[in-house]
């Protein structure tokens, strides 16, 4: 499962959309967490490195709405957009692009590599403590989760996120957001 949005009590669910086109070859997800290869264009995020955000959709090089073909077999309907494979040749040719949730202050609630809890000092369901740090789960190929045994509570800057402790309404989540972001990083 992957990344929800989860700003309950705000009154704001603080959106900020950007769009990318996909690196070629690159397989993203809605839900996912996102990066930047070293030639600007959208991949998957990497542990330890400033992200660009989560993939909430996808849409042509004009903006509109890729056509049902052009999603992974299996994973989406016209209605029902999951994850899209860029061709070899995305970057010069289709141009498939991809909607990304960059907000630093939107929360999300996430799936966890592991048990809560058990790495130093990490929340648990029961303690109800809040801060630390977490990377994306890019160790295991799963960009929609984070690592648990990556959790910390002395900041280094490059951890992908911020802990707002457990999901009260699932505590087998963590809430995040963005920490480690690539306008923070100077990258752009």
């Amino acid at each position: 499962m992957s990344f929800l949005p989860k700003n309950a009590g705000t009154g704001t669910d603080h959106s900020v959309l950007k769009r990318g086109i996909i690196a070629n070859s690159a397989t993203v997800a809605v839900g996912e967490a996102v990066g930047l290869n070293s030639t600007g264009y959208i991949t998957n995020a990497t542990a330890g490195e400033a992200m660009f955000g989560i993939v909430s959709g996808f849409s042509n090089k004009d903006g509109s709405p890729l056509s049902p073909s052009e999603y992974v077999a299996g994973t989406a309907t016209q209605t029902d957009v999951q994850s899209v494979v860029a061709d070899s040749d995305n970057v010069t040719v289709d141009k498939k692009m991809v909607i990304v949730e960059t907000s630093e202050d939107k929360v999300w609630s996430v799936n966890v590599n592991g048990t809560l809890g058990t790495t130093a000092d990490s929340p648990t369901a029961t303690d109800g403590a809040i801060g630390g740090w977490i990377d994306t789960d890019s160790s295991g190929s799963n960009y929609a989760r984070v690592l648990e045994s990556t959790f910390t509570r002395t900041q280094t800057g490059d951890e992908n996120f911020f802990v707002w402790g457990i999901d009260p309404d699932d505590t087998t989540r963590y809430l995040v957001s963005i920490a480690n972001s690539l306008k923070k990083a100077g990258t752009h």
